[in-house]
């Protein structure tokens, strides 16, 4: 079990990291529609924190979800995968 010690540092840590990717996130979609009020700024970017996606549709999405393809990172590491083993032979 934690301590209230730990939970603090773990609280805090979230926090920190929170804050953090709300000044990163903050031009990822609302780069300027909403520099009249940086209130909506603040308010729209706290949604990108947890999610950064916009939507989940067939644009976005993941491709093995919608098309049953691999995802880029899987064809990237299977053809590094196969070069490696070509060049064993």
């Amino acid at each position: 079990m934690l301590n209230s010690k730990t939970v603090n540092q773990l609280r805090a840590l979230r926090r920190h990291h929170k804050i953090r990717l709300n000044k990163k996130r903050i031009n990822y979609y609302t780069r300027g529609f909403y520099e009249k009020n940086r209130v909506d700024v603040e308010h729209q970017t706290l949604k990108f924190v947890d999610t950064p996606k916009p939507c989940s549709c067939w644009m976005c999405g993941n491709p093995r979800k919608h098309w049953k393809e691999e995802t880029r990172q899987e064809l990237i590491s299977k053809t590094i995968f196969y070069e490696q083993a070509r060049s064993f032979q």
